[in-house]
């Protein structure tokens, strides 16, 4: 219900970008657990250093306002940054079908933090969508938890 309303051909780039964007990062949470005791630091700057490249074939360079840059680079620390760290740490710690699970509620809620932060009201297909991937991943985590504390 995310994509819902979308034209398959306009947004078929876009959605096999979304498709790829899901894919890398389930197997990123499998490789930080197999590779517990490596660090990642390397890895992780090499592969923002490579998106960002990526991403100039795709922008205006120079365009963002001073404003927009403060935005862009809060984005980058916190959202990026500060998510990723605690996203490693935990991944090392769990499951990687847990960790992509959790991963994966970075989409449906990020209508939720936009409507928080700058005051956008997400449609209600939106609300729905995200309502009902949220509430199955919870549940699917509250069960697994459930499980795991039986004797």
């Amino acid at each position: 219900m995310l994509v819902w309303g979308t034209d398959l051909d306009s947004d078929l780039i876009g959605n096999a970008l979304a498709f790829v964007m899901t894919f890398m990062t389930a197997f990123v949470a499998v490789c930080m657990r197999r590779y517990r005791e490596e660090s990642l630091l390397a890895s992780v700057c090499a592969a923002n250093v490579f998106v960002s490249m990526v991403s100039l074939c795709f922008a205006a360079p120079l365009s963002p306002s001073l404003r927009h840059l403060v935005y862009l680079a809060l984005f980058g620390l916190v959202q990026v940054g500060l998510a990723f760290a605690f996203y490693s740490a935990g991944a090392r710690r769990v499951p990687a079908s847990q960790a992509s699970l959790i991963g994966a509620l970075e989409t449906p809620l990020a209508p939720f933090w936009v409507w928080l932060a700058f005051g956008e009201t997400p449609s209600l297909s939106t609300l729905v969508g995200g309502g009902i991937i949220t509430a199955s991943t919870v549940g699917y985590l509250l069960a697994m938890a459930g499980l795991a504390a039986r004797p």
